[in-house]
């Protein structure tokens, strides 16, 4: 027992005795010019082992040595605080840490920590690695003082863990939300976005939903779920919202309404045009007209609407091959690269838009339309009619009639 307390004495005495020659530790006395220990830690002119430069050093009593603060110059990494690098030249915070107050690197907080600034929020995860080399990543940012993801490009996936970008955000690799696939796409300019995989499409909040037509109800695994923007599950099938008064195009993946169909007109927009895919939009030929009240599609000048809906060239408009609504309310053809009436002996009636038989033609009962003043006249049911004037009408020199009262 009497040895153990000799020894301790003579271990304390060298550790806190200012022996000649003996190294000293950072905060002893060196006024015998005895050396400290540490690169960097020296005797000040207090007569004390210290950091050689006060202002600029910290001590870390792991590597009982002087390392530089945040912001201060540096050579290396080891001569850097805790949890940062030397970085050109200076000690910065390395990845995954950020700057406190009290000037030392602590590491970023995770999803739905609390938060008072960007910096202090870290990433969901990596996602992979540039043309550049450089590791991309999908950062959280501090809204509303919690870390969440960016809303404008990404949403956090709780199955996957970590932030997942929305349709159309730029993307590195397998970060894309459900049902979504990172490709490049011409309208992206080369480069790599998320995109909905075959069978789905663009739905509300940047997410995808089934695209049209596809199978659609509650399963015994999970909601099948029929693209908002413009879908709906009817009969267990995604069809248009507004089946009545909407069609289906194949190209823009959207459905377009017919003519009296609902519309988004141009000032109820908020939001740029760029995004004009998101609002309803009407079939080709056809514009949105400001009712008021609400919004629908009419045709624009030059064209008529059809019995199908849809905005065919008017009389005497230039038209390719069934274009012109030839079996339809007009029953005008593509004659010549015109929209005219089929045969020579028609002119048309710009009131009733409609082609008119001149006397002395034939007419049927789907089309008895006749010259003014002369009707169309079926004695056998069996056979095709005639235009003819009517009781107080008579036949002039160009196959029309004349009003004669009696």
């Amino acid at each position: 027992m009497a040895i153990f307390l000799s020894l301790s004495f003579l271990l304390f005495i060298c550790q806190n005795t200012e022996v000649e020659g003996m190294v000293r530790t950072y905060g002893q006395n060196c006024e015998d010019g005895g050396p400290c220990l540490g690169a960097h830690v020296s005797c000040l002119a207090t007569g004390v082992c210290g950091c050689s430069s006060a202002d600029d050093m910290i001590y870390d009593h792991s590597i009982r040595d002087c390392v530089a603060n945040l912001g201060k110059v540096c050579g290396l990494d080891s001569e850097c605080i805790e949890g940062a690098l030397c970085i050109e030249g200076i000690c910065k915070c390395e990845y995954g840490f950020y700057a406190s107050p009290e000037g030392i690197c602590v590491p970023k907080k995770a999803h739905k920590e609390f938060c008072s600034s960007d910096s202090e929020c870290g990433i969901s995860r990596k996602i992979g690695v540039g043309n550049s080399g450089v590791a991309h990543h999908r950062p959280l940012i501090c809204l509303d003082g919690v870390c969440q993801c960016d809303r404008k490009v990404s949403i956090f996936s709780e199955t996957r863990g970590f932030c997942v970008g929305l349709v159309d955000s730029q993307c590195w690799g397998g970060d894309c939300t459900a049902h979504a696939e990172c490709r490049k796409t011409p309208l992206a300019a080369g480069r790599m976005t998320c995109q909905c995989e075959t069978g789905f499409t663009k739905a509300s909040q940047g997410l995808c939903g089934l695209a049209f037509d596809k199978n659609c109800g509650q399963t015994l695994t999970s909601p099948n779920t029929c693209s908002d923007l413009h879908f709906m599950c009817i009969d267990g099938k995604c069809t248009c919202k507004y089946p009545l008064h909407q069609v289906y195009d194949d190209k823009s993946k959207e459905c377009l309404s017919l003519v009296s169909g609902p519309c988004t007109f141009p000032r109820n927009i908020q939001q740029n045009f760029s995004h004009i895919h998101h609002f309803q939009r009407c079939i080709k030929n056809a514009q949105c007209v400001d009712k008021g009240f609400y919004s629908e599609c009419e045709c624009k000048k030059r064209y008529q609407a059809t019995q199908a809906g849809s905005c065919a060239p008017g009389f005497g408009e230039q038209c390719e091959p069934g274009s012109c609504d030839p079996d339809d309310v007009s029953q005008l053809y593509c004659r010549n690269g015109v929209c005219n009436c089929l045969d020579f002996l028609q002119v048309y009636d710009p009131l009733i838009k409609k082609c008119r038989g001149l006397v002395g033609t034939r007419c049927t009962e789907k089309s008895p339309f006749c010259t003014e003043f002369a009707s169309c006249v079926i004695p056998n049911p069996n056979l095709p009619g005639k235009c003819l004037c009517d009781k107080y009408s008579r036949e002039v020199g160009n196959r029309t009639c004349e009003y004669r009262p009696a």
